[in-house]
């Protein structure tokens, strides 16, 4: 399963243990990402991998200077209240992922489902898988 953080991300509690969930973390939701979705699927036994969006993948982009603290320390604005919070991250907020980028966590979910991930790949998401070493026959 796929998703960008928000409420119909909770469809993985109808996931079974193994399966891979990928959710997309909006700028400013990480601690909400985290606590109500990443954390709770891990404990279900599900392969998860979040994937933070940089913020030239936010329309936030477009709306404030690169220097913005909506930008750069979401942490700033959150203790401004959630309200104001929440109509900047989650009420004025869309996501346009970089696919290139994106595949990396693609490719990560593609190797779960044959279980050969390592930690190799940069802590995008960590199984321990062991590699075979090739037998040489006499």
């Amino acid at each position: 399963m796929i998703g960008v953080h928000g409420a119909a991300m909770t469809h993985f509690l109808f996931m079974r243990p193994g399966c891979v969930f990928i959710q997309v973390i909006p700028l400013g939701t990480e601690w909400a990402s985290e606590s109500y979705y990443g954390t709770p699927a891990r404990k279900m036994g599900l392969k998860y991998i979040g994937y933070r969006i940089f913020p030239r993948e936010s329309s936030l982009f477009d709306k404030y200077e690169e220097d913005d603290p909506v930008l750069r320390d979401p942490e700033s604005v959150s203790a401004k209240g959630w309200q104001y919070t929440k109509s900047i991250y989650l009420d004025g907020q869309n996501v346009v992922l970089d696919l290139k980028r994106f595949e990396k966590r693609l490719m990560v979910a593609y190797n779960y489902c044959f279980g050969i991930v390592t930690r190799r790949q940069k802590g995008m998401a960590v199984v321990g898988g062991k590699r075979k070493k090739k037998r040489k026959h006499k």
